[in-house]
């Protein structure tokens, strides 16, 4: 009954086929991989960089960096979406394009989500939800990001790990 009252309440959101259980929702995050984990020198460790996303993310749970006051998360909802903004902001902070990323895919508890058009709302207004449903527009295929407020509601389940070769559409 939880399964279909929250799949029921997605529709029209473009969620619909993300619904895990209840309020629960499958996203994608993406980071870029500054140490060994999961290369070919056997790395299984997380390392202690600031700059490696994967390990940070799973080190912290996607709480607060130490260099930012952001408290938010933001997750996409194909894995396409989350690449292509990881590979813009190695583009914005100087990191090579052939850095190797990952795609963290998550278990999310939605909680009391509101829609904006745009990134408007901000932590700490009051309006008694839990995250925000965000369609930039610029996305051909209509995928929406979710921000979500409270770090506590990500649960990190799977990171697949990539390289993008040199002279690929995927840079």
């Amino acid at each position: 009954m939880v399964k279909s009252k929250a799949k029921e309440n997605s529709v029209g959101l473009g969620l619909e086929r993300l619904v895990a259980d209840g309020n629960e929702l499958l996203l994608f995050h993406g980071v870029v991989i500054t140490c060994a984990l999961g290369s070919d020198k056997g790395a299984l460790g997380i390392c202690s960089k600031k700059r490696c996303g994967v390990c940070r993310v799973i080190g912290s749970n996607f709480f607060v960096r130490e260099d930012t006051a952001r408290t938010t998360t933001s997750l996409c909802g194909n894995s396409w979406r989350a690449h292509e903004k990881v590979a813009t902001e190695c583009i914005a902070n100087g990191v090579s394009p052939a850095t190797r990323k990952g795609i963290i895919l998550c278990k999310v508890i939605a909680g009391r989500v509101v829609r904006a058009p745009k990134f408007g709302l901000m932590d700490g207004e009051k309006g008694g939800f839990d995250s925000v449903v965000s369609s930039t527009g610029d996305q051909p295929d209509g995928s929406q990001d979710l921000m979500v407020l409270n770090p506590r509601a990500i649960l990190p389940c799977f990171v697949i790990i990539y390289n993008v070769c040199k002279g690929t559409m995927f840079q």
